[in-house]
């Protein structure tokens, strides 16, 4: 059995976007991945060098990446309804 944690909000940037990481994540932790939903897709960036820069991802390939990773078919509840 997996455990189901929420994402915690740890920063709103100049854009608006509100980047989350897990709450399994340790307070503090600087190796973590951090997203950010768009109207678009996902953002994904490292907590280890926030001002690198992030990566988008269209959501159907956001729930494709999330299939293969965690071994589902099913869709992800970041974007399910919000592809176009």
């Amino acid at each position: 059995m997996t455990a189901n944690h929420s994402p915690t909000v740890v920063e709103v940037d100049g854009y608006g976007r509100r980047w989350a990481k897990s709450s399994a994540s340790n307070e503090g932790d600087t190796n973590c991945v951090e997203l950010a939903r768009e109207q678009k897709g996902v953002r994904v960036r490292t907590s280890y060098n926030r001002p690198g820069g992030s990566i988008r991802f269209p959501y159907h390939s956001w729930r494709i990446f999330l299939g293969a990773v965690t071994g589902s078919q099913q869709s992800s509840e970041i974007g399910q309804d919000q592809d176009q």
